[in-house]
Protein backbone atom coordinates (compact mmCIF):
# COMPACT_ATOMS: atom_id res chain seq x y z
CA UNK A 1 0.00 0.00 0.00
CA UNK A 2 1.58 3.07 -1.07
CA UNK A 3 0.76 7.07 -0.55
CA UNK A 4 -0.50 8.59 2.97
CA UNK A 5 -0.01 6.47 6.62
CA UNK A 6 -2.78 3.49 6.85
CA UNK A 7 -5.36 4.24 8.57
CA UNK A 8 -4.79 2.13 11.90
CA UNK A 9 -7.32 0.53 14.94
CA UNK A 10 -4.61 -1.42 17.24
CA UNK A 11 -6.52 -3.16 20.16
CA UNK A 12 -3.45 -3.54 23.16
CA UNK A 13 -3.63 -5.82 25.61
CA UNK A 14 -0.06 -4.74 27.75
CA UNK A 15 0.23 -2.38 30.64
CA UNK A 16 1.77 0.71 28.26
CA UNK A 17 3.98 1.35 31.05
CA UNK A 18 5.42 -1.99 30.63
CA UNK A 19 5.57 -2.44 27.28
CA UNK A 20 4.47 0.36 24.66
CA UNK A 21 1.81 -0.05 22.57
CA UNK A 22 3.43 -0.52 19.26
CA UNK A 23 2.53 2.46 16.85
CA UNK A 24 1.99 1.57 13.48
CA UNK A 25 1.28 4.31 11.45
CA UNK A 26 0.91 8.21 12.27
CA UNK A 27 -2.80 7.61 11.60
CA UNK A 28 -3.51 5.52 14.37
CA UNK A 29 -6.09 4.88 17.04
CA UNK A 30 -4.97 2.76 19.95
CA UNK A 31 -8.04 0.92 22.64
CA UNK A 32 -6.05 0.15 25.67
CA UNK A 33 -7.14 -1.61 29.35
CA UNK A 34 -7.93 0.48 32.01
CA UNK A 35 -5.42 -0.94 34.68
CA UNK A 36 -5.92 -0.06 38.19
CA UNK A 37 -2.04 0.93 38.44
CA UNK A 38 1.21 0.79 36.22
CA UNK A 39 2.80 -2.70 36.24
CA UNK A 40 6.22 -1.44 36.12
CA UNK A 41 7.92 2.29 34.41
CA UNK A 42 8.24 2.80 31.01
CA UNK A 43 7.94 5.90 29.32
CA UNK A 44 4.52 6.08 26.91
CA UNK A 45 4.94 8.74 24.72
CA UNK A 46 2.06 7.04 22.76
CA UNK A 47 -0.56 6.17 25.62
CA UNK A 48 -3.73 4.78 24.36
CA UNK A 49 -6.42 6.62 23.01
CA UNK A 50 -9.07 4.79 24.27
CA UNK A 51 -9.46 2.71 27.83
CA UNK A 52 -11.60 0.00 28.07
CA UNK A 53 -12.69 -2.64 31.03
CA UNK A 54 -10.62 -5.96 30.79
CA UNK A 55 -12.78 -8.17 28.55
CA UNK A 56 -14.78 -8.08 26.17
CA UNK A 57 -16.05 -5.43 24.01
CA UNK A 58 -17.58 -4.44 20.66
CA UNK A 59 -15.28 -2.90 18.81
CA UNK A 60 -17.49 -1.21 16.46
CA UNK A 61 -19.62 0.40 19.20
CA UNK A 62 -16.57 1.23 21.51
CA UNK A 63 -14.77 3.66 17.90
CA UNK A 64 -18.12 5.42 17.49
CA UNK A 65 -18.75 6.14 21.29
CA UNK A 66 -15.05 7.69 21.38
CA UNK A 67 -16.28 9.77 18.18
CA UNK A 68 -13.67 8.02 15.36
CA UNK A 69 -15.85 7.39 12.04
CA UNK A 70 -13.12 6.54 10.04
CA UNK A 71 -12.81 3.69 8.53
CA UNK A 72 -9.57 1.65 9.00
CA UNK A 73 -7.64 0.22 6.36
CA UNK A 74 -6.01 -2.32 9.35
CA UNK A 75 -7.19 -3.83 12.75
CA UNK A 76 -4.60 -5.18 14.77
CA UNK A 77 -5.36 -7.03 18.26
CA UNK A 78 -2.86 -8.51 20.56
CA UNK A 79 -4.21 -10.51 22.88
CA UNK A 80 -3.24 -13.87 25.13
CA UNK A 81 -4.88 -16.44 27.41
CA UNK A 82 -4.83 -13.20 30.53
CA UNK A 83 -8.57 -12.70 28.52
CA UNK A 84 -8.09 -9.40 29.25
CA UNK A 85 -8.16 -7.77 25.67
CA UNK A 86 -11.19 -9.26 23.49
CA UNK A 87 -12.81 -7.50 20.68
CA UNK A 88 -15.68 -8.62 19.60
CA UNK A 89 -18.01 -7.59 15.86
CA UNK A 90 -14.87 -7.57 13.99
CA UNK A 91 -16.80 -8.34 11.00
CA UNK A 92 -18.31 -4.81 10.73
CA UNK A 93 -15.11 -3.97 9.28
CA UNK A 94 -14.01 -4.76 5.62
CA UNK A 95 -10.29 -4.30 6.57
CA UNK A 96 -7.81 -6.91 7.16
CA UNK A 97 -7.89 -8.15 10.55
CA UNK A 98 -4.69 -9.27 12.47
CA UNK A 99 -4.07 -11.69 15.70
CA UNK A 100 -1.23 -11.47 17.55
CA UNK A 101 -1.26 -13.96 19.89
CA UNK A 102 0.72 -12.87 23.41
CA UNK A 103 2.32 -15.57 25.59
CA UNK A 104 1.36 -18.95 24.33
CA UNK A 105 3.83 -20.78 26.81
CA UNK A 106 1.94 -20.62 29.97
CA UNK A 107 -1.15 -19.94 31.29
CA UNK A 108 -4.71 -21.73 31.56
CA UNK A 109 -4.96 -22.90 27.97
CA UNK A 110 -2.65 -20.45 26.04
CA UNK A 111 -3.06 -22.18 22.51
CA UNK A 112 -6.14 -23.72 23.30
CA UNK A 113 -8.06 -20.27 24.08
CA UNK A 114 -6.09 -18.39 21.45
CA UNK A 115 -7.07 -21.11 18.47
CA UNK A 116 -11.23 -20.46 19.86
CA UNK A 117 -11.08 -16.91 19.79
CA UNK A 118 -8.96 -16.62 16.59
CA UNK A 119 -11.78 -18.62 15.09
CA UNK A 120 -14.82 -16.74 16.74
CA UNK A 121 -13.61 -13.52 14.70
CA UNK A 122 -13.04 -12.98 11.00
CA UNK A 123 -9.36 -12.83 11.24
CA UNK A 124 -7.47 -12.49 7.99
CA UNK A 125 -4.14 -13.42 9.58
CA UNK A 126 -2.70 -14.45 12.70
CA UNK A 127 1.75 -13.82 14.19
CA UNK A 128 3.36 -14.56 16.91
CA UNK A 129 6.22 -12.46 18.42
CA UNK A 130 7.35 -15.05 21.29
CA UNK A 131 6.67 -18.50 20.18
CA UNK A 132 7.44 -19.08 16.84
CA UNK A 133 7.10 -22.74 17.67
CA UNK A 134 3.32 -22.83 18.19
CA UNK A 135 2.67 -20.90 14.57
CA UNK A 136 2.20 -24.65 13.19
CA UNK A 137 -1.22 -25.08 15.34
CA UNK A 138 -2.92 -22.11 13.32
CA UNK A 139 -1.57 -22.88 10.08
CA UNK A 140 -2.91 -27.11 10.58
CA UNK A 141 -6.22 -25.27 12.00
CA UNK A 142 -6.43 -23.41 8.96
CA UNK A 143 -4.63 -20.57 9.66
CA UNK A 144 -3.40 -19.99 6.17
CA UNK A 145 -1.81 -16.23 6.60
CA UNK A 146 0.54 -16.49 9.60
CA UNK A 147 3.79 -14.80 10.30
CA UNK A 148 6.30 -14.70 13.47
CA UNK A 149 7.52 -10.92 14.49
CA UNK A 150 10.45 -11.41 16.90
CA UNK A 151 11.13 -7.94 18.86
CA UNK A 152 8.64 -6.40 17.45
CA UNK A 153 7.47 -4.88 21.31
CA UNK A 154 11.56 -3.93 22.08
CA UNK A 155 12.05 -0.28 22.76
CA UNK A 156 15.73 0.10 21.29
CA UNK A 157 17.77 2.19 23.73
CA UNK A 158 21.28 2.26 22.93
CA UNK A 159 24.01 2.74 25.01
CA UNK A 160 27.56 4.32 24.53
CA UNK A 161 30.26 1.41 24.03
CA UNK A 162 31.74 0.46 27.31
CA UNK A 163 35.04 -1.60 26.89
CA UNK A 164 35.96 -1.91 30.48
CA UNK A 165 33.26 -3.86 32.38
CA UNK A 166 32.08 -4.61 35.53
CA UNK A 167 32.70 -8.13 36.72
CA UNK A 168 29.77 -9.22 37.24
CA UNK A 169 26.84 -11.19 35.58
CA UNK A 170 23.66 -8.99 35.10
CA UNK A 171 20.02 -9.99 35.31
CA UNK A 172 16.73 -7.57 34.79
CA UNK A 173 13.42 -9.39 34.96
CA UNK A 174 10.98 -11.17 37.13
CA UNK A 175 11.74 -13.92 39.32
CA UNK A 176 8.86 -14.96 40.89
CA UNK A 177 6.91 -18.01 41.52
CA UNK A 178 6.38 -18.72 37.39
CA UNK A 179 10.10 -18.04 36.70
CA UNK A 180 11.30 -21.97 38.43
CA UNK A 181 14.11 -22.52 35.55
CA UNK A 182 15.34 -19.21 36.16
CA UNK A 183 15.33 -19.06 39.51
CA UNK A 184 17.13 -22.49 39.98
CA UNK A 185 19.70 -20.57 37.40
CA UNK A 186 20.53 -17.64 39.46
CA UNK A 187 20.48 -19.37 42.37
CA UNK A 188 23.46 -21.87 41.02
CA UNK A 189 24.92 -18.98 40.08
CA UNK A 190 24.99 -16.73 43.15
CA UNK A 191 26.14 -20.06 44.79
CA UNK A 192 28.85 -20.75 42.78
CA UNK A 193 30.09 -17.46 44.04
CA UNK A 194 29.89 -15.45 41.07
CA UNK A 195 29.14 -11.56 41.13
CA UNK A 196 25.24 -11.19 40.50
CA UNK A 197 23.54 -8.20 40.44
CA UNK A 198 19.41 -9.53 39.54
CA UNK A 199 16.02 -7.27 39.79
CA UNK A 200 13.55 -5.54 37.99
CA UNK A 201 14.75 -2.38 36.72
CA UNK A 202 12.71 0.18 34.37
CA UNK A 203 14.29 -0.34 30.46
CA UNK A 204 16.72 2.82 30.87
CA UNK A 205 17.92 1.28 34.03
CA UNK A 206 18.35 -2.09 32.70
CA UNK A 207 19.78 -0.99 29.17
CA UNK A 208 22.24 0.80 31.40
CA UNK A 209 23.17 -2.20 33.15
CA UNK A 210 23.80 -4.59 30.21
CA UNK A 211 26.23 -1.88 28.76
CA UNK A 212 28.47 -1.63 31.66
CA UNK A 213 28.11 -5.69 33.19
CA UNK A 214 30.84 -8.30 31.49
CA UNK A 215 27.76 -10.70 31.62
CA UNK A 216 23.98 -10.42 30.93
CA UNK A 217 22.58 -13.11 32.08
CA UNK A 218 18.91 -14.42 30.36
CA UNK A 219 16.71 -17.64 31.18
CA UNK A 220 13.39 -17.95 29.28
CA UNK A 221 10.00 -18.65 31.33
CA UNK A 222 9.26 -21.48 29.22
CA UNK A 223 11.27 -21.75 25.78
CA UNK A 224 10.08 -18.83 24.50
CA UNK A 225 12.30 -16.12 22.43
CA UNK A 226 11.33 -13.34 24.87
CA UNK A 227 12.18 -9.09 24.96
CA UNK A 228 14.94 -9.31 26.79
CA UNK A 229 17.28 -11.19 24.31
CA UNK A 230 17.12 -8.46 22.09
CA UNK A 231 17.11 -5.60 24.87
CA UNK A 232 20.62 -6.80 25.77
CA UNK A 233 21.77 -6.59 21.84
CA UNK A 234 20.14 -3.09 21.79
CA UNK A 235 22.27 -2.01 24.86
CA UNK A 236 25.27 -3.49 23.62
CA UNK A 237 25.62 -6.49 26.50
CA UNK A 238 27.48 -9.77 26.54
CA UNK A 239 24.14 -11.73 25.57
CA UNK A 240 24.08 -15.25 27.42
CA UNK A 241 20.87 -16.90 27.02
CA UNK A 242 19.52 -20.32 27.27
CA UNK A 243 19.33 -22.31 24.05
CA UNK A 244 16.16 -22.93 22.37
CA UNK A 245 14.45 -25.66 20.56
CA UNK A 246 15.18 -25.31 16.70
CA UNK A 247 11.15 -24.28 16.36
CA UNK A 248 11.57 -21.23 18.70
CA UNK A 249 13.86 -19.63 16.41
CA UNK A 250 16.84 -18.43 17.98
CA UNK A 251 19.24 -19.40 15.73
CA UNK A 252 17.42 -18.25 12.74
CA UNK A 253 18.50 -14.71 13.96
CA UNK A 254 21.56 -14.78 16.03
CA UNK A 255 24.77 -16.94 15.90
CA UNK A 256 25.28 -18.27 18.73
CA UNK A 257 29.15 -17.55 19.32
CA UNK A 258 29.12 -14.77 17.59
CA UNK A 259 26.08 -12.87 18.32
CA UNK A 260 24.94 -14.25 21.47
CA UNK A 261 26.86 -17.07 23.48
CA UNK A 262 23.88 -20.21 24.60
CA UNK A 263 23.91 -22.95 27.08
CA UNK A 264 21.98 -26.26 27.69
CA UNK A 265 21.57 -26.33 31.52
CA UNK A 266 23.05 -25.13 34.84
CA UNK A 267 26.55 -26.55 34.45
CA UNK A 268 27.12 -25.01 30.99
CA UNK A 269 26.33 -21.84 32.08
CA UNK A 270 28.56 -22.01 35.14
CA UNK A 271 31.18 -23.33 32.65
CA UNK A 272 30.90 -20.14 30.09
CA UNK A 273 30.45 -17.93 32.52
CA UNK A 274 34.00 -18.73 34.26
CA UNK A 275 35.05 -19.21 30.31
CA UNK A 276 33.77 -15.23 29.23
CA UNK A 277 34.99 -13.91 33.04
CA UNK A 278 38.96 -15.08 31.69
CA UNK A 279 38.10 -14.03 28.18
CA UNK A 280 36.42 -10.58 28.85
CA UNK A 281 37.82 -9.85 25.40
CA UNK A 282 35.93 -12.81 23.74
CA UNK A 283 33.12 -11.29 25.52
CA UNK A 284 33.14 -7.87 24.37
CA UNK A 285 33.74 -9.07 20.65
CA UNK A 286 30.65 -11.03 21.08
CA UNK A 287 28.95 -7.93 22.62
CA UNK A 288 29.92 -5.42 19.56
CA UNK A 289 28.93 -8.20 17.05
CA UNK A 290 25.39 -8.68 18.34
CA UNK A 291 24.89 -5.04 18.66
CA UNK A 292 25.43 -4.40 15.40
CA UNK A 293 23.27 -7.64 14.29
CA UNK A 294 20.40 -6.17 15.89
CA UNK A 295 20.77 -2.82 15.03
CA UNK A 296 21.10 -4.09 11.17
CA UNK A 297 18.36 -6.76 11.16
CA UNK A 298 16.25 -6.08 13.99
CA UNK A 299 14.50 -3.47 15.52
CA UNK A 300 10.59 -2.66 16.11
CA UNK A 301 10.64 -0.20 13.41
CA UNK A 302 12.04 -2.69 10.75
CA UNK A 303 9.56 -5.34 12.23
CA UNK A 304 6.45 -2.71 12.08
CA UNK A 305 7.35 -1.78 8.02
CA UNK A 306 7.16 -5.69 7.52
CA UNK A 307 3.83 -5.96 9.43
CA UNK A 308 2.42 -3.30 7.31
CA UNK A 309 3.60 -4.85 4.07
CA UNK A 310 2.93 -8.21 5.05
CA UNK A 311 -0.59 -7.42 5.55
CA UNK A 312 -1.29 -4.65 3.18
CA UNK A 313 0.68 -5.42 0.35
CA UNK A 314 1.20 -9.12 0.67
CA UNK A 315 4.55 -9.46 1.08
CA UNK A 316 6.18 -11.62 4.14
CA UNK A 317 10.31 -12.30 4.17
CA UNK A 318 10.90 -15.75 3.91
CA UNK A 319 12.63 -15.94 7.56
CA UNK A 320 9.75 -14.87 9.00
CA UNK A 321 7.05 -17.60 7.18
CA UNK A 322 6.52 -20.14 10.19
CA UNK A 323 6.29 -22.97 7.21
CA UNK A 324 9.56 -23.41 7.44
CA UNK A 325 8.12 -25.95 10.52
CA UNK A 326 8.34 -29.45 8.88
CA UNK A 327 6.07 -30.95 11.39
CA UNK A 328 3.61 -29.04 9.68
CA UNK A 329 2.57 -31.67 7.00
CA UNK A 330 1.95 -33.92 9.69
CA UNK A 331 0.03 -31.35 12.19
CA UNK A 332 -2.38 -30.73 9.23
CA UNK A 333 -3.00 -34.38 8.24
CA UNK A 334 -3.82 -35.19 12.18
CA UNK A 335 -6.09 -31.66 12.20
CA UNK A 336 -9.05 -33.35 13.62
CA UNK A 337 -6.99 -34.34 16.47
CA UNK A 338 -5.44 -30.95 17.48
CA UNK A 339 -8.26 -30.31 20.75
CA UNK A 340 -6.77 -33.31 22.27
CA UNK A 341 -3.26 -32.79 21.06
CA UNK A 342 -3.57 -29.46 22.36
CA UNK A 343 -4.73 -29.87 25.56
CA UNK A 344 -1.96 -32.70 25.90
CA UNK A 345 0.32 -30.70 24.87
CA UNK A 346 0.06 -27.79 27.49
CA UNK A 347 -0.21 -29.85 29.76
CA UNK A 348 3.00 -31.16 29.56
CA UNK A 349 4.51 -27.40 28.82
CA UNK A 350 2.94 -27.13 32.07
CA UNK A 351 5.03 -29.61 33.52
CA UNK A 352 7.93 -28.34 31.71
CA UNK A 353 7.51 -24.46 33.12
CA UNK A 354 7.13 -26.02 36.69
CA UNK A 355 10.48 -27.74 37.25
CA UNK A 356 14.14 -27.77 35.71
CA UNK A 357 13.58 -30.69 33.29
CA UNK A 358 10.90 -33.15 32.78
CA UNK A 359 11.02 -36.96 30.86
CA UNK A 360 8.06 -38.12 29.69
CA UNK A 361 7.84 -41.28 27.77
CA UNK A 362 5.63 -42.53 25.02
CA UNK A 363 3.86 -46.15 24.79
CA UNK A 364 3.31 -47.67 21.27
CA UNK A 365 0.65 -46.43 19.54
CA UNK A 366 0.42 -42.74 20.18
CA UNK A 367 0.16 -40.80 16.75
CA UNK A 368 2.96 -39.53 15.06
CA UNK A 369 1.43 -36.04 15.14
CA UNK A 370 1.21 -36.09 18.72
CA UNK A 371 4.43 -37.23 19.34
CA UNK A 372 6.04 -34.55 16.98
CA UNK A 373 3.44 -31.94 19.09
CA UNK A 374 5.78 -32.32 21.86
CA UNK A 375 9.44 -32.26 20.52
CA UNK A 376 10.14 -27.92 20.77
CA UNK A 377 9.53 -28.44 24.47
CA UNK A 378 12.91 -27.94 24.98
CA UNK A 379 13.48 -29.12 28.70
CA UNK A 380 11.24 -32.50 28.21
CA UNK A 381 12.85 -35.01 27.67
CA UNK A 382 10.54 -36.67 24.87
CA UNK A 383 11.36 -40.97 24.92
CA UNK A 384 9.48 -43.41 22.91
CA UNK A 385 9.25 -47.03 23.71
CA UNK A 386 10.78 -48.57 20.07
CA UNK A 387 11.21 -50.22 17.94
CA UNK A 388 9.13 -47.82 15.49
CA UNK A 389 10.60 -47.68 12.14
CA UNK A 390 7.41 -45.80 10.63
CA UNK A 391 7.93 -43.09 13.31
CA UNK A 392 11.89 -42.56 12.99
CA UNK A 393 11.31 -42.30 9.20
CA UNK A 394 8.70 -39.25 9.82
CA UNK A 395 10.63 -37.94 12.62
CA UNK A 396 14.01 -37.68 10.19
CA UNK A 397 11.43 -36.52 7.42
CA UNK A 398 10.86 -33.48 9.89
CA UNK A 399 14.16 -33.09 11.06
CA UNK A 400 13.71 -33.74 14.27
CA UNK A 401 15.21 -37.34 15.05
CA UNK A 402 17.67 -35.37 17.90
CA UNK A 403 14.77 -34.17 19.96
CA UNK A 404 12.69 -37.13 20.49
CA UNK A 405 14.15 -40.60 21.28
CA UNK A 406 13.93 -44.45 21.43
CA UNK A 407 13.85 -46.52 24.20
CA UNK A 408 13.57 -50.28 24.16
CA UNK A 409 11.30 -51.93 27.32
CA UNK A 410 13.88 -53.08 28.90
CA UNK A 411 15.36 -49.65 29.22
CA UNK A 412 12.65 -47.32 29.95
CA UNK A 413 12.27 -50.38 33.00
CA UNK A 414 15.56 -49.16 34.31
CA UNK A 415 14.09 -45.50 35.68
CA UNK A 416 11.30 -43.21 36.42
CA UNK A 417 10.04 -41.25 34.33
CA UNK A 418 8.16 -37.92 35.24
CA UNK A 419 5.18 -38.45 32.64
CA UNK A 420 3.80 -41.55 30.71
CA UNK A 421 1.71 -41.41 27.51
CA UNK A 422 -0.36 -43.97 26.53
CA UNK A 423 -3.59 -44.73 24.78
CA UNK A 424 -4.83 -47.84 26.25
CA UNK A 425 -6.18 -48.44 29.35
CA UNK A 426 -4.60 -52.34 29.71
CA UNK A 427 -2.04 -51.49 32.53
CA UNK A 428 -1.26 -54.75 32.28
CA UNK A 429 0.09 -55.11 28.64
CA UNK A 430 2.01 -51.84 29.59
CA UNK A 431 4.46 -52.76 32.58
CA UNK A 432 6.83 -49.57 31.69
CA UNK A 433 4.00 -47.71 33.30
CA UNK A 434 4.94 -48.67 37.22
CA UNK A 435 7.69 -46.42 36.53
CA UNK A 436 5.47 -43.60 35.65
CA UNK A 437 4.97 -40.88 38.49
CA UNK A 438 2.19 -39.57 36.70
CA UNK A 439 0.38 -42.03 33.82
CA UNK A 440 -1.69 -39.91 31.25
CA UNK A 441 -4.37 -41.95 28.72
CA UNK A 442 -5.75 -40.65 26.11
CA UNK A 443 -8.25 -41.86 23.54
CA UNK A 444 -7.48 -40.57 19.94
CA UNK A 445 -9.74 -42.75 18.57
CA UNK A 446 -12.70 -40.72 20.08
CA UNK A 447 -11.58 -37.47 19.16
Amino acid sequence: MTGADPSVVLCWEGDPSYIAPLRLSSRQVTIGLRYASSANALDCPDAPDILVAPGQYDLQATLIKAGWAEQPDLIVVWSSALRANLPVNLGAFRCPKLLICGDTHHMQRPIGFMLDYARSEPFDAVASAYDRQHLHWFLAAGFENCAWLPGITVQHVPMPWRVHRDDQVVFVGQTGAMHAWRQSLLKGIAEAGVPLLAGQATRSQAAELFSQSLVSFNGSLNGDLNMRVFEVLSAGGFLLTDRLSPQAGLEWLLRPGVDCETYRDAAELLDKIAFYRRSPMAALRIAEQGAATYQRDHLACSRITLLRRWLLDGMLPDWCNPRHDLRLATSRAAAGQIPLRVALYEMVQESQRARREISVLISPGWPVAAVMDLADLVRTQVSVIGPNPALCAALAAASISGQVAMVEIARAMERDWDIVLTTTADAASEPWRRRGRRVVFADFAGG
